[in-house]
């Protein structure tokens, strides 16, 4: 990993970053959405998840230091339950998804979203977990 980037707290200036990559992404590489729903009727039916774990959760951010602002990567937790972790294209593949983890990835966890990547990614962490029904507690309000 590179010394240009580095963590820092969640800012509402992330929360439209977050959400859109995350809609994206989440569409686009989670197999049980393609083919059976659209794009615009996955994210109107999607969005409220999305906020909802946001406002309920722990949300960590790597941004480059000299810019604060550009984001390259994130991750939403709440206890011992991994949400989603995203890294731009560009600096995947060099360790930033697992830094945004790294205290939890020690212990054994659950992840509530599941990609094509994601499911390789997890290997690397013994005893972690498919919870995709965790949703229901976490995300209460709108499901």
């Amino acid at each position: 990993m590179t010394d240009d980037v580095i963590l820092r707290p969640y800012c509402p200036a992330d929360r439209e970053l977050i959400e859109d990559s995350w809609l994206k992404s989440y569409y686009s590489h989670a197999s049980c959405w393609m083919g059976w729903v659209s794009v615009e009727s996955f994210c109107t039916l999607y969005m409220p998840i999305i906020r909802a774990l946001l406002d309920r959760s722990r949300v960590r951010v790597a941004c480059l230091r000299d810019s604060e602002p550009d984001v390259v990567g994130w991750a939403v937790l709440s206890d011992k339950l991994l949400h989603y972790v995203w890294v731009r294209d560009g600096w995947r593949r060099d360790g930033l998804g697992t830094w945004l983890v790294a205290d939890l990835a020690p212990d054994a966890m659950r992840y509530t979203h599941e990609t094509e990547a994601g499911r390789a990614w997890v290997k690397r962490f013994p005893g972690w977990t498919s919870a995709p029904r965790e949703l229901r507690k976490e995300a209460k309000c709108v499901l």
